[in-house]
């Protein structure tokens, strides 16, 4: 998402690369833009979910809806409340299908486009089903939005000292997932492989993941460390069996968050640790 720096204001905000690509698919399907865009509409559907776009949006609130200040507005609500989140997308999908009608009679790019948009709401968190007319529900099928969006910027905080690299590969895994290229899922599992064997490597020293592991939990006990260490490889091995086979999205997208769930966790201890 390009933002430009304006005089006097604020440094630009970093968008998620999840948000990014689920309001690009968006702007490029008309009736979820006809609708996303329509400051009128938006505000109805803000002031029925309790929600006050302006005050979230700050600066950006002097503009009429921009992919700036919807990307930030995403953002801060998957973030603060992913419950909220998931049934404010799911009351504006309810307008939309009242007015526009259903996928299925949309022209073929509109289709296409909102496949996308649906396949980047999994991949940020959210389960979208159409239970026939306009009668849709969005479920959150991960971690709480708070909780989530706490790790994530937590795993980034850890990468960006150890090299700031490896928080471009980790974004370049998301990259690769949602680009919806003929072979994105393999690309996104060899990214995640490489995540964390360049983790490992920084973070620490050792012949072997199991010893690099053991480094890191030096202040844990035998158990936990063995654990630890069979996870790591588990992981690994996840990864090298998709990153040679014919992948889905899922499990694409399994691969990604279970390697950042295991890199918190290692890094987390070793900054406890001070190794």
């Amino acid at each position: 998402m390009a933002y430009e720096q304006r005089p006097g204001f604020a440094p630009k905000p970093v968008i998620d690369i999840r948000i990014v690509r689920l309001v690009v698919s968006l702007m490029q399907c008309e009736p979820l833009s006809g609708y996303y865009f329509n400051a009128q509409k938006m505000d109805f559907a803000c002031t029925y979910n309790q929600i006050d776009f302006r005050s979230v949006v700050g600066e950006y609130s002097e503009f009429p809806i921009s992919q700036e200040s919807l990307g930030l507005f995403f953002q801060w609500l998957h973030k603060k409340d992913q419950p909220k989140f998931a049934r404010f997308i799911a009351y504006t999908m309810r307008g939309v299908l009242a007015e526009y009608g259903t996928p299925p009679y949309w022209s073929g790019s509109n289709t296409a486009y909102f496949e996308d948009f649906v396949k980047d709401l999994r991949a940020l968190g959210y389960e979208y089903k159409w239970k026939g007319g306009a009668d849709v529900a969005v479920t959150p099928v991960v971690l709480g939005g708070e909780e989530d969006a706490r790790l994530s910027d937590e795993l980034d905080e850890m990468l960006g000292g150890l090299n700031p690299k490896l928080v471009e590969t980790r974004r370049g895994a998301w990259d690769a997932l949602l680009s919806g290229g003929e072979d994105s899922e393999r690309q996104a599992i060899a990214s995640s492989r490489q995540l964390l064997a360049e983790t490992l490597r920084t973070a620490t020293k050792g012949e072997t993941r199991e010893k690099m592991v053991r480094a890191i939990l030096k202040d844990k006990d035998a158990k936990m460390v063995e654990s630890v260490g069979d996870l790591v490889n588990s992981v690994y091995d996840l990864q090298s069996k998709g990153e040679h086979a014919k992948p889905n999205f899922d499990r694409a997208l399994f691969v990604i968050k279970l390697t950042e769930y295991s890199l918190h966790y290692l890094l987390k201890s070793r900054k406890v640790s001070g190794s």
